[in-house]
């Protein structure tokens, strides 16, 4: 796909804070940018219905969408 068909979402694993709210650190999900890139038009991740966790008591990775709850989502170190 193309660069202009994706668009930044919040990160579900940390609601686009960009920090890990048990460690403090940066959200390993989308690398403490607080957003992921996502093809367009965004979908929520059916396996986890969009949290980025497997169940809403565990902190616990979705491993379909891998914490970011995206469907479908380009992986980078750093989004400008």
């Amino acid at each position: 796909m193309e660069p202009g068909n994706y668009a930044k979402e919040d990160c579900r694993w940390c609601s686009g804070s960009a920090m890990d709210y048990q460690t403090g650190n940066p959200c390993g999900v989308c690398h403490g940018q607080g957003v992921v890139l996502v093809v367009m038009p965004p979908k929520a991740c059916a396996a986890c219905e969009g949290s980025g966790r497997t169940s809403p008591v565990e902190e616990i990775a979705c491993t379909v969408c891998l914490g970011s709850g995206w469907a479908e989502r380009f992986s980078v170190q750093s989004i400008g």
